[in-house]
């Protein structure tokens, strides 16, 4: 007898829809209006906001995997939302990463943090970098304050409202999303 390789199309997930283009950009038009992401770029990156959202929204498919990778990870409650916890975020951000930024040699960025004296050190143009968040200058305790600050709700929010079931502890989708945006802005800020 041959076997015919499995298709989606004739399984018994046929119904399902699966996910698209279009409903990643639904789904990250909505966090970020339901964090407070907005209010966040206008205070503090004056001009900066669109070509945050674009990198955002170019990158939402990627940091969301690596959202519910963590949150859903053994989760087997019934009665309450899945959030990810305090540990769920620091797992993601211990991760060993690969992104932009130019060599302290080259005489450009730097980590990012509190210096001595409480005020930060920026960063320049990107290029490549290999290696922690976390490091002298940028220690998790940072990491830990951005996290308390994103589960706090903005009450204000019409879209507050229609939410109704967020999870008692931890982030749910949005707020990791405003989370790692702010830490990541903190972390490898552009001068």
């Amino acid at each position: 007898a041959v076997h015919e390789a499995w298709k989606f199309e004739k399984s018994s997930f046929k119904d399902y829809q699966r996910d698209t283009e279009q409903i990643f950009i639904s789904c990250f038009d909505h966090d970020l209006a339901a964090s407070k992401l907005g209010k966040y770029v206008d205070k503090y990156l004056k001009g900066a906001g669109p070509p945050l959202v674009a990198h955002l929204r170019k990158h939402y498919q990627s940091l969301m995997a690596a959202f519910h990778a963590r949150t859903f990870r053994g989760f087997q409650q019934l009665r309450v939302s899945a959030g990810l916890s305090l540990l769920g975020f620091t797992d993601i951000l211990s991760v060993r990463v690969e992104a932009a930024e130019p060599s302290r040699d080259a005489g450009q960025a730097q980590p990012q943090g509190t210096g001595a004296k409480g005020g930060t050190k920026a960063r320049k143009a990107t290029e490549s970098y290999s290696g922690p968040v976390f490091c002298s200058d940028f220690p998790q305790s940072l990491a830990d304050t951005v996290f308390i600050g994103a589960n706090v709700l903005d009450k204000g929010n019409k879209l507050m409202k229609e939410m109704t079931a967020l999870p008692n502890q931890g982030l749910c989708r949005f707020q990791f999303l405003e989370a790692f945006t702010k830490l990541a802005i903190q972390r490898y800020q552009l001068t």
